[in-house]
């Protein structure tokens, strides 16, 4: 199987499911949520792991600045969609997530 990572702000056909994975974990506003994720930017995006033959969202994981720390940031809102749970993508997502915040 394949998969890739998304910038959603760089691919906002995917913001819909987005909110729906994140609001199944943490349940919020959609209109709150929606406005949160539109904040992804290049240096501090919202990541979204899609499957890439079928375009399904998978998993969600944010990357948001450390306060004083201009080269540092942390990880945040990891989730993996709960029919994917077990399979071993949330590991994925995470090194995969690592690895954009090291470039």
């Amino acid at each position: 199987m394949s998969y890739q990572l998304i910038p959603l702000h760089k691919n906002l056909k995917f913001l819909d499911q987005c909110i729906g994975v994140l609001n199944d974990e943490w349940p919020r506003s959609r209109e709150a949520r929606r406005a949160s994720l539109l904040k992804s930017y290049d240096k501090y995006p919202s990541l979204v792991l899609v499957h890439t033959e079928s375009n399904a969202l998978l998993g969600h994981a944010r990357l948001s600045p450390v306060e004083g720390q201009k080269d540092a940031s942390f990880l945040e809102a990891v989730v993996v969609a709960r029919l994917c749970r077990g399979r071993g993508l949330g590991r994925m997502l995470m090194e995969m997530t690592e690895n954009y915040a090291l470039r």
